[in-house]
């Protein structure tokens, strides 16, 4: 398995954007720009773009207290699923201003053309089903099992796009946990076994397609800010 700084260098260049519209619907929502807590931060994806916004912007990886009812919103971007979700949603509850803003958001497998789709699907829902640890299969299943004890916002349906050629769509399997995962316990690279038919259907390498995720978004209002 590749280093945790090789990996973080993969997620930095292989991992899409969110959307900007997700931002612009966070925005509307807060009850002040003063400060913003992401979460699980990670390579700071999230935490970039909240700070051309918020006064402020703090970024951890785990769960911490803050002082209380002093946090206008807090982010957790693809990572939630990896929390003891007791423990921060009481962190978060006592951060949160009164109407204060927490959102969720993550995203499972992509989809790019019916050709493409029907080799990448059963490769990630199925091949590497025994490599995906419980963690991970809660995003990959939209956050069903996670329990969320807000007032919960309507929120519209948001979708990540990019354009990738096929070496760029193969950095971001890499990036997979279950590829580094199947690599450590058989030996070899899983996308050895999707390669042929993926150039068939991608056609030239080289060229790029469009590829969308989408993403499930939980948002919610601290009422009170009481935990």
């Amino acid at each position: 398995m590749r280093s945790l700084a090789g990996r973080a260098q993969s997620y930095a260049e292989f991992r899409p954007e969110y959307p900007a519209a997700l931002y612009d619907f966070l925005l509307q929502l807060v009850p002040s720009r003063e400060l913003a807590w992401d979460c699980g931060t990670g390579i700071g994806q999230a935490a970039h773009v909240l700070a051309r916004h918020f006064v402020r912007v703090v970024v951890t990886e785990t769960p911490r207290q803050f002082a209380r009812a002093s946090v206008d919103l807090v982010t957790v971007a693809q990572a939630a699923h990896w929390f003891e979700t007791g423990s921060f949603y009481e962190a978060a509850s006592a951060a949160l201003r009164p109407n204060g803003i927490i959102a969720i958001w993550g995203y499972g497998f992509c989809s790019i053309s019916p050709e493409i789709d029907a080799i990448l699907h059963p490769y990630g829902r199925e091949f590497l089903t025994p490599y995906w640890s419980e963690r991970s299969t809660i995003a990959l299943e939209g956050y069903r099992q996670l329990p969320f004890p807000f007032a919960r916002v309507a929120t519209p349906h948001f979708q990540m796009t990019t354009t990738w050629s096929l070496p760029q769509l193969r950095g971001y399997l890499d990036s997979w946990s279950a590829t580094q995962a199947y690599k450590v316990r058989v030996g070899r690279d899983p996308f050895e076994a999707i390669e042929a038919s993926l150039i068939s259907a991608w056609g030239d390498p080289t060229r790029s397609h469009q590829i969308a995720w989408d993403l499930t978004v939980l948002i919610g209002r601290n009422r009170s800010g009481d935990p």
